[in-house]
């Protein structure tokens, strides 16, 4: 028997350096494999980081070329009722060298419309985009407003467009 237990005992040395070798081999294949799914995390993060930055640049130029449309917007629509202002400015001065009771009557409604004009006129250099719209609308009425009094055919038969 003890013939036995010394083959046993042999046959068990030469076993462990053979099971040490599997342990190292499959801790360096555990090790290898992460660090290649370390390298791939890595790798898609820095993907996903620069389309993010990709996106936020896109996003940032569609935002700058909304606010260059709406500056645009605002001063072509300054230029637009300056125009139409000195128009309605010709009128009253036309109005003013006409002296009666129905003209006198309108150019004080005008100049008091004008002065309020003129304040809200003002006030739409602060208008933002979801206010821009409304405001411009109410501009809008009162200019034309401004106009048709000053467009009203005067009772003696005199017209503005003679002068």
């Amino acid at each position: 028997m003890t013939h036995y237990s010394r083959l046993f005992a042999l046959s068990l040395t030469l076993s462990v350096p053979i099971a040490c070798d599997k342990a190292v081999d499959d801790q360096v294949k555990t090790t290898g494999a992460q660090v290649k799914a370390a390298n791939e995390i890595n790798a898609a993060n820095e993907k996903a980081a620069e389309e993010d930055r990709a996106a936020k640049a896109s996003e940032e130029k569609t935002i700058a070329a909304a606010d260059a449309n709406f500056a645009k917007l605002r001063a072509d629509y300054r230029t637009e009722t300056q125009t139409r202002l000195g128009d309605l400015d010709r009128k009253v001065t036309a109005l003013d060298k006409r002296s009666t009771a129905g003209v006198d009557a309108r150019l004080a409604a005008i100049h008091t419309q004008r002065t309020q004009f003129d304040t809200d006129f003002a006030a739409l250099g602060s208008a933002t985009e979801s206010t821009w719209d409304a405001q411009k609308a109410a501009l809008d009425k009162k200019l034309s407003d401004m106009n048709a009094l000053a467009d009203q055919s005067n009772p003696g038969g005199w017209d503005h467009r003679t002068y």
